[in-house]
């Protein structure tokens, strides 16, 4: 075998494409190009290798082939083009491909090394979806939607006849609720349910995209606010039929904000954040409607945009304490215990209710930080107490569905307790029925190891709505809360009173001590008593009052 056999086999065993041209003309070709093209590779000699190129790269070959000929670049440093060619069956092939001149008895000739880059490419194709896209969905995310606004804006501003766009801002009500209680795998089927309800009535110009949570934002040309109009309501009615997840149906709502351009705002910024306000206002009447960014209060929507970034100040620069209602051992009207509740004094507004910003951090992750705050700080008071002398008592602390969900409790009351040095045995955790009625095994496995750690567990808000004495048989509470819309009326309706005598005796038939709240006067205590209930808190023993007042009224040493 002679040197230039042995150099033809060692090129015939590169997988990249080696050609060697002249005026365009190959001469030469290795085994490569042959599998890369799908041919034999004696049917490439003689061929232009034009035929082979693609349309789309042809020029720009053609002037490369042009400069190379001339002898206008040296053989090294010739930059690596990125082209595609076309394969015999006549399918795309994109290579990144190097040429450079070899000089042989005087003539020049075009050496081209070309790689497949197609694994490269449907690389690079994955990767530029996943910029744009939703991974949860498939819906466009927040980038390409802004993107995307941000091109229509830039190409009306030359247009003197403006161009109205609708900005849809939709939110669907009470869907934390629904995700508490299906659980995360689940809440995503029902996203996705959502996103295919919205995608069938968005506009063929428009574009839906998913920007987070149960955000979803549409983009859509539109002639004007009678047609936005009309695109919202078709939304809306995607949802007269319940959805259909895990086996269990759940009636959602989509509460939609829209802001128009040009008038609501001229970028993307504005008229996000202007749909963003209108959506508010359309919760703010109840939900399951349309409001426009031009027909709402502006004052009430930012208000409660400014309410939500002061509550993160508040949170961690010390605005918030807490109250305490005590509880009393209805036999002996002792106090057994306190319940603490969070109070905010905002440095301009002053107290600003609960029933103002405990709806804002539930629709928030800052429901975590300030369930978390509240949980520290009453175990830290309850435990100086102590420390003071004052007799020992247990202190309930509440826990929201979308903190016990986005939190591990179990492992945030054991930093806690280490943390303070307060027993455990001090300590009530109190949960509503609504987040037992999930049943799931997360929920299970927490109030087992918060039991087995000494904690004592107790069921706010029994017989409002969601009461079954299923899931009563499977937790191990320590105590059961009937509601003050019981308690306020038992004296006078007969119904109500049937109700508050038949909880009492459910719950000691599990072995649970029963709490009555909302009691205010002396003889809703006797009546309670007579039917023998264990605890009460309410107006009539005290009002929520801080720390002090709590020392100075009802503490004992």
């Amino acid at each position: 075998m002679d040197t230039q056999q042995k150099y033809e086999m060692l090129l015939n065993l590169i997988p990249d494409s080696i050609v060697v041209h002249r005026h365009g003309v190959i001469l030469y070709a290795n085994q490569g190009t042959a599998d890369m093209m799908g041919c034999n590779q004696g049917d490439l000699i003689g061929q232009s290798i034009f035929d082979f190129i693609h349309p789309d790269s042809i020029e720009e070959t053609r002037q490369r082939i042009a400069v190379l000929e001339a002898g206008s670049i040296e053989p090294t440093g010739t930059p690596v083009l990125e082209q595609r060619f076309i394969r015999v069956d006549g399918s795309d092939l994109p290579v990144h491909t190097t040429n450079v001149v070899i000089e042989d008895d005087g003539e020049r000739s075009i050496l081209c090394v070309a790689k497949d880059i197609s694994d490269l490419k449907v690389a690079e194709n994955k990767l530029r979806y996943l910029a744009y896209h939703d991974s949860l969905t498939g819906l466009a995310n927040r980038r390409k939607f802004m993107e995307e606004l941000t091109q229509l804006i830039g190409q009306d501003e030359t247009d003197p006849v403006k161009t109205r766009y609708a900005v849809f801002f939709i939110d669907m009500d009470r869907f934390k609720n629904v995700n508490d209680s299906l659980g995360h795998v689940l809440g995503d089927d029902a996203l996705r349910d959502m996103a295919n309800r919205l995608h069938s009535d968005v506009p063929s110009q428009g574009l839906l995209c998913r920007l987070g949570g149960d955000e979803f934002a549409i983009l859509a040309p539109v002639q004007g606010k009678a047609d936005a109009e009309v695109i919202a309501e078709q939304l809306i009615r995607q949802f007269d039929e319940p959805l259909q997840i895990g086996g269990r149906q759940f009636s959602l709502t989509p509460s939609i904000g829209i802001a128009m351009y040009p008038y609501d705002g001229m970028d993307c910024d504005s008229l996000l954040f202007h749909a963003d306000l209108a959506m508010y206002g359309a919760k703010g009447r109840g939900g399951n409607r349309v409001q426009f960014y031009g027909d709402i209060n502006q004052h009430v929507a930012e208000e409660r945009m400014e309410l939500e970034a002061d509550l993160k100040v508040a949170i961690k620069k010390g605005q918030l304490i807490l109250h305490y209602p005590p509880k009393i051992n209805v036999a002996t009207q002792e106090v057994m215990g306190v319940e603490a509740l969070v109070r905010w004094y905002h440095p301009k507004l002053g107290l600003v209710p609960p029933s103002k910003f405990i709806p804002i951090a539930e629709e928030t992750p800052l429901i975590s930080e300030l369930g978390e705050w509240v949980l520290r700080e009453s175990c830290r008071q309850n435990q100086a107490w102590q420390k003071q002398g004052y007799t020992p008592m247990k202190v309930s602390v509440n826990v929201s569905p979308q903190q016990f969900k986005l939190q591990n409790m179990l492992e945030l009351v054991q930093d806690v307790l280490q943390e303070t040095g307060m027993a455990p045995e001090y300590l009530v955790i109190e949960l509503t029925e609504r987040m037992l009625m999930d049943n799931s095994p997360e929920v299970s496995s927490v109030l087992k190891g918060l039991l087995e750690l000494g904690v004592s567990i107790a069921i706010g808000d029994f017989g409002t709505g969601y009461s079954s004495l299923a899931y009563l048989g499977k937790f191990e509470a320590t105590f059961l809360k009937i509601d003050q819309s019981f308690v306020s009326g038992m004296l006078t309706d007969k119904r109500l009173s049937n109700i508050v005598n038949a909880i009492i005796d459910l719950a000691h038939n599990l072995g649970m001590k029963v709490i009555a709240e909302g009691v205010e006067t002396s003889e809703q205590l006797d009546y309670l008593r007579g039917q023998g209930c264990d605890f009460a808190q309410g107006y009539f023993v005290s009002r929520p009052i801080d720390e002090r007042a709590i020392e100075d009224e009802f503490l004992t040493v």
